[in-house]
């Protein structure tokens, strides 16, 4: 985030710029959003986000990651945004073991861990 601001911020300088920001919302990043939100808003003409349906969806995630992105976003835009989604939204263990089982996997190709980007996510996550 901290890249694209100071890129954001170079561009916000030239002439007869708008900058809009597009956000993927997904398991990795949404208990963050209030932050990436007031951040990029600082200097973007149009912030707009959604969730996707990948294997990071937020979609499939049990009650117990839902009651942990509530807290993490309590008193938040983003805690009534959350808890309407999920209103109309079923857990699938299937798909959410998937999900845990491609971020192992993506630690390992890119020979990093979750632990190292998102430490709270992981000990959440016990990956």
């Amino acid at each position: 985030l901290d890249q694209v601001l100071e890129n954001a911020k170079e561009f916000k300088a030239w002439d007869n710029v708008k900058l809009e920001f597009n956000t993927n919302i997904n398991v990795y990043n949404a208990d963050t959003m209030p932050e990436t939100h007031e951040r990029l808003s600082e200097i973007a003409y149009h912030f707009y986000y959604f969730t996707n349906h990948a294997n990071c969806s937020l979609n499939y995630a049990p009650i117990e990651y839902q009651e942990w992105l509530f807290d993490r976003v309590k008193d938040t835009k983003f805690e009534k945004y959350y808890r309407d989604f999920y209103k109309n939204m079923k857990h699938s263990p299937t798909k959410w073991n998937a999900f845990i089982d491609e971020t192992k996997k993506l630690d390992l190709f890119y020979e990093i861990k979750l632990s190292d980007y998102h430490p709270e996510l992981a000990k959440f996550l016990d990956i």
